[in-house]
């Protein structure tokens, strides 16, 4: 017990970099995440990665993190989601960013609508294949990979919906219903006689 005793502690273990962390993270990530949530992950954490990779990640600092937040093109909605991916990506390397302030999300609300008189232009200016796709976005207001997802499977028409099961919040275990007026019916009613299923 006494030569045990006398015995010098183990050195610990240097904290892995921040580059070291981010390449780990994705590698994992990538059989967990959609691959769009996996392409928003490496675009914000890659850049990230190129500028303080080689710090180590128990000496980054919520100020640091911050100040690389304040990009002049990024909205406080970027900010806050780039920050919650860095944390997100430090806690699951054991080393979680403390005090960490991110600002508020931003509802882009009117300014996110597009107006009858440019959806006409797009519509207009469109190729005959893509028509289908601007008329049932503005016809349903479904985000666009809701309606990227529509297939004569999860088409309703007797009901006048649509029921997806791969949408924004599908990770919560949330279904999501387009209900559908009776021109996007007749549009859906048209492709799935076109093209009979998916």
């Amino acid at each position: 017990a006494l030569a045990s005793a006398s015995r010098p502690p183990e050195p610990k273990a240097e904290a892995p970099t921040v580059a070291e962390v981010v390449k780990a993270f994705l590698a994992d990530a990538e059989g967990r995440l959609k691959p769009s949530t996996l392409r928003s992950y490496r675009d914000f954490l890659n850049p990230f990665a190129a500028r303080h990779g080689g710090l180590r990640s128990d000496r980054l600092t919520a100020k640091l993190a911050e100040d690389y937040a304040r990009k002049p093109a990024w909205s406080n909605s970027t900010r806050h989601d780039f920050l919650s991916v860095l944390a997100i990506a430090l806690k699951w390397a054991g080393c979680p960013l403390l005090g960490i302030r991110k600002p508020p999300m931003e509802s882009r609300g009117a300014s996110a609508l597009v107006s009858d008189e440019d959806h006409a232009s797009l519509y207009e200016a469109a190729p005959d294949y893509f028509k289908p796709f601007l008329k049932l976005l503005h016809l349903t207001g479904a985000r666009p990979g809701e309606v990227a997802n529509i297939t004569a499977e999860n088409f309703d028409e007797a009901n006048g919906m649509v029921r997806l099961k791969e949408h924004k919040c599908s990770r919560h275990g949330q279904s999501r219903t387009v209900f559908l007026p009776p021109e996007a019916v007749a549009i859906l009613r048209g492709l799935r006689a076109t093209h009979g299923e998916g």
